[in-house]
């Protein structure tokens, strides 16, 4: 089963995938009854990841297990050169104040043994990428999308945007952004 608040944005061509409408956090889909839980990428943009959690940890069954991947941007912290880093800075305020957590990944841990998972384990990886690449067209792509908006939120002004999508075309430019973090835990035998 997946469960999406806006299924109009999920394609499902899978003939044994079932697809439901819902917010993850008005409630677990379906109290104690999966042996895998998981959600990718979707706890940093909830305003109550507390509460989401909460309700994925109870549609686990007893002994099932929960795998939450979720991005962590502590790369960013040391990016090079510093007006690279300046940017992030400014990014990471103007999401701050949007209710987006990139720093979620380094609190899931945690977050799960509060729930009293046990077996808790996790692992985070970093993509290193150049100018050019995917990942350098892909914040292009958002970067240009949010430019006005970034700007609007006195968090970023023009010149550092632009000197940010300069280096995201310059292929001598090497860098590395988000970790994602994947920690997983098994819910309590009842």
């Amino acid at each position: 089963m997946a469960f999406d608040l806006d299924v109009s944005l999920v394609e499902v061509s899978a003939p044994n995938l079932e697809l439901r409408q819902g917010d993850i956090v008005a409630g677990p889909v379906e109290r104690g009854t999966f042996d895998l839980v998981t959600a990718r990428a979707v706890l940093h943009h909830v305003r109550d990841a507390e509460a989401a959690i909460k309700n994925l940890v109870a549609s686990a069954r007893p002994g099932g297990s929960l795998l939450l991947i979720e991005p962590d941007f502590l790369p960013v912290s040391i990016a090079e050169p510093p007006e690279v880093r300046v940017f992030w800075d400014g990014w990471l305020g103007w999401s701050h104040e949007r209710g987006i957590d990139y720093h979620i990944g380094r609190t899931l841990a945690p977050r799960l043994a509060a729930f009293v998972l046990t077996q808790i384990s996790g692992s985070a990886e970093t993509a290193i990428y150049n100018g050019g690449s995917p990942w350098a067209d892909y914040f292009t792509q958002t970067i240009t999308e949010l430019q006005s908006d970034l700007i609007a939120s006195g968090k970023l002004n023009a010149a550092q945007v632009d000197t940010f999508l300069h280096y995201c075309g310059d292929s001598n430019w090497w860098t590395q952004t988000i970790a994602f973090t994947a920690v997983h835990g098994c819910a309590p035998d009842g």
